[in-house]
């Protein structure tokens, strides 16, 4: 029987939704109307009442003797080039163009569509593992010292 109810009940205010209310009587408790003030709020000030006043901070005016002087470029800084970058060694060089060769060869390959031999895949994940391990393995593993704080200058 309560199903019937609430079932009525949801009608009822789906049937209602858009219906203008009628009368001096609402559904809703005075707080929330909206009450419009003869003047609009001014800058910075509380439109909802309940907050304290808000101070605005706005440039100063210069004229145009007031103008600030041109900046000069005499105290600008210029770092040096940086240095070039360490070579590595032919391994680590290997290594890396396996690594990134050996799957750029398959997307490739998916990609334009090529029929791959079994060979051939097998050795381009081969070249993948192998320049993984080959680069995990040269990675340095002794401990730091202990007054290092990791910063490099």
């Amino acid at each position: 029987m309560s199903e019937r109810d609430e079932a009525a009940i949801f009608a009822d205010l789906v049937a209602n939704f858009d219906a203008v209310h009628e009368g001096d009587r609402v559904p809703w408790p005075d707080q929330e109307n909206i009450h419009e003030d003869e003047e609009p709020p001014g800058e910075g000030d509380d439109r909802t009442g309940r907050l304290p006043r808000a101070r605005v901070i706005r440039a100063a005016d210069l004229d145009d003797e007031d103008e600030p002087p041109p900046a000069d470029d005499e105290g600008h800084y210029v770092p040096p080039p940086p240095p070039p970058l360490p070579a590595a060694d032919p391994l680590t060089k290997g290594a890396w163009i396996a690594l990134v060769g050996g799957p750029l060869y398959l997307l490739i390959t998916v990609v334009l569509n090529w029929n791959v031999p079994g060979w051939a895949a097998f050795l381009a994940v081969a070249a993948f593992i192998g320049g993984f391990v080959t680069l995990v393995l040269r990675m340095g593993d002794e401990p730091r010292p202990p007054d290092d704080d990791g910063a490099v200058v």
